[in-house]
């Protein structure tokens, strides 16, 4: 593709102690193959104490591209808002602390958005380990079993889709959406990605627009991520109540069928049926899942995966059940449900 000339863009990277990954993102992002000084990058930081504020302010000081912006309310939401008021792009990009872009990126992005393809554009989360773990874990969520059918996780062709990983608009679209809803602490991409199909707007997900991510490393972190993705997927159903998608529904559907199997099965003999059909069903598709994804290459992460995808598909579910249980009991927590989906 050509360059993009004199168009002027903001790159945000939202970061919360990200001191082993934040120079190699920044890196990046700086050797974007654009004219010199037709980008800014701003990075907003929630409160790092881990030595990420140092390193940034040590390439800001290098690089006047760099703006180092602090977000006192910590989630991303607030801070991709902070950015949405400072930034001096026209266009308008995420990127995250975990995440490498390739050279070509942000002309790729501006490119796709100045033919009109669409009013977000993003690319394939693309998963590369570093550790035995996050291997097995990039291998995991690169395939749908792992992950349902979310497109931008292992699609390789063209296509709309509901939501893309990471996005680039053009700031005045995001202005007249209102930004990110700073309530959600998690899922805010989707929840914007809602909003803006609602309006009319499409989301382009594009095998031109490459970029790599780092998953968690170790079992507690994947645990907690997922967890914590369920819950906000949660809030974001309750505000939008007809958003759910059959992927989404899965696990917390097994999961519902599996506890009340569970309660019953003393009491009742077609609830030990249903437990030991259940749970024999899962335990194989775990298991053959689990040996098509490592073999033939990579069966040394065949235990690794035999405990990832139960702890993506559970976490996920029982993280979305706890949540819209407090939603059900604290009203005052709750999001206004958009009224167009309440219809």
């Amino acid at each position: 593709m050509s360059a993009v000339g004199a168009t002027i863009a903001t790159i945000a990277i939202p970061v919360l102690n990200e001191a082993p990954w934040i120079r190699r993102t920044v890196e990046a992002v700086l050797a974007q193959e654009f004219p010199d000084g037709a980008y800014e990058v701003l990075v907003i930081d929630g409160g790092s104490d881990d030595g990420t504020l140092a390193i940034v302010q040590e390439m800001e000081a290098e690089d006047g591209r760099i703006r180092l912006l602090a977000n006192p309310q910590k989630y991303q939401s607030p801070a991709l808002n902070l950015a949405l008021r400072e930034a001096q792009g026209t266009f308008f990009l995420r990127v995250d602390a975990r995440t490498t872009v390739a050279p070509d990126y942000l002309t790729t992005c501006i490119l796709l958005l100045k033919e009109g393809r669409a009013e977000n554009v993003g690319g394939r989360m693309v998963a590369v380990g570093e550790n035995a773990m996050s291997r097995a874990i990039a291998s995991a969520t690169s395939t749908p079993f792992g992950l349902g059918n979310s497109h931008f996780h292992y699609a390789t062709d063209e296509r709309l889709v509901d939501t893309v990983y990471l996005g680039a608009w053009r700031r005045k679209t995001l202005l007249d959406l209102g930004g990110f809803d700073e309530d959600a602490h998690a899922n805010e991409d989707y929840e914007l990605n809602i909003r803006l199909r609602e309006a009319g707007g499409r989301i382009l997900l594009s095998p031109a627009v490459h970029s790599t991510y780092l998953p968690r490393p170790d079992w507690k972190g994947l645990r907690r991520q997922y967890t914590r993705y369920g819950r906000w997927r949660a809030w974001t159903l309750w505000k939008h109540p007809a958003s759910l998608r059959m992927r989404q529904a899965v696990p917390p559907a097994f999961l519902l069928a599996l506890a009340g199997a569970i309660l019953l099965s003393p009491f009742l003999s077609p609830a030990r049926v249903l437990l030991a059909l259940l749970a024999g069903t899962y335990a194989a598709a775990i298991a053959a899942f689990a040996l098509i994804t490592a073999w033939p290459g990579e069966l040394a992460q065949l235990g690794r995966l035999l405990i990832i995808f139960p702890t993506i598909h559970l976490c996920w579910g029982s993280g979305l059940w706890s949540e819209l249980m407090r939603l059900a009991t604290h009203r005052e927590h709750r999001p206004t449900r958009c009224a167009r989906c309440t219809h």
